[in-house]
């Protein structure tokens, strides 16, 4: 039996991104995402309207936040009691349950839209303030950038659920109530894993195994890679090449199985 997560699909969205009415136009599109989400349930999108030269600005404004003082970035770190928000220094997450000997090198920044505190909403998770780094002390436009970054990933994910709800056969904006209004939950996660240090013969790990709480992850990397997704009928790993220009598309916890099994 061939294995299905030995080549991920690649999927070019752009003919629904441009709003196109024809469903003859739209409907090869819609399914092939379907049998993607449905096997091997993970896919790279090209053709989603995030520009080479936003992406290139996107990782270097993160690049100069990650190489702030650790003081500085400590100064923005999460509050859990106000907001899940700011910086997320290394070790304080640990997905993967049962083997707390083994640290998780990565450090993040969480942000989303720029709410008011006094915002009403019954979802913490929606809640803001974001927390900012000072600009000065050597992330310049880092603020603009992450925001610009954060609006392309709105329009983007609802695009995507719309895909999503055509494949499903139920009407197009069956989702968007996951994207609108006050108690959407839509945040941005930026990563740095860290490198082992020379001569360290420990175990460590990037991020833990985990699935995603959400009902859909997309996912950015760089030209290093280590992403690698996991195939329950065969019990292994497999790597995800980075893609040029491409978006990997996961579903959460959310998506689950249908009635239906899809």
């Amino acid at each position: 039996m061939s294995n299905p997560f030995a080549n991920i699909p690649t999927i070019d969205i752009s003919s629904f991104l441009l709003g196109n009415p024809d469903p003859d136009s739209i409907s090869p599109t819609v399914a092939a995402v379907r049998a993607a989400a449905i096997s091997p349930g993970f896919f790279q999108i090209t053709g989603h309207g995030i520009s080479p030269s936003q992406t290139s600005q996107f990782f270097s404004a993160l690049h100069h936040f990650f190489n702030l003082p650790q003081a500085t970035k400590d100064a923005i770190a999460q509050d859990m009691q106000v907001s899940p928000r700011g910086y997320e220094p290394q070790g304080v997450q640990r997905l993967e349950q049962g083997i707390d000997d083994v640290p998780e090198t990565k450090e993040g920044f969480v942000w989303g839209s720029e709410q008011s505190p006094t915002t009403t909403t019954t979802n913490p998770m929606a809640r803001g303030p974001n927390r900012w780094p000072v600009e000065a002390e050597g992330c310049p436009a880092f603020r603009s950038e992450m925001m610009r970054f954060y609006d392309s990933c709105v329009v983007l994910g609802q695009a995507l659920l719309r895909i999503l709800a055509l494949g499903l056969g139920l009407p197009r904006e069956y989702f968007d109530a996951l994207v609108e209004g006050k108690n959407a939950m839509m945040t941005c996660r930026a990563h740095r894993y860290r490198p082992k240090p020379v001569g360290d013969a420990g175990e460590t790990k990037g991020v833990g195994a985990h699935t995603d709480f959400g009902a859909l992850t997309l996912l950015m990397q760089d030209d290093v890679g280590g992403l690698e997704v996991f195939n329950r009928a065969s019990q292994t790993w497999h790597p995800v090449p980075p893609l040029v220009d491409a978006l990997v598309v996961n579903l959460g916890d959310l998506m689950g199985e249908c009635p239906d099994g899809t």
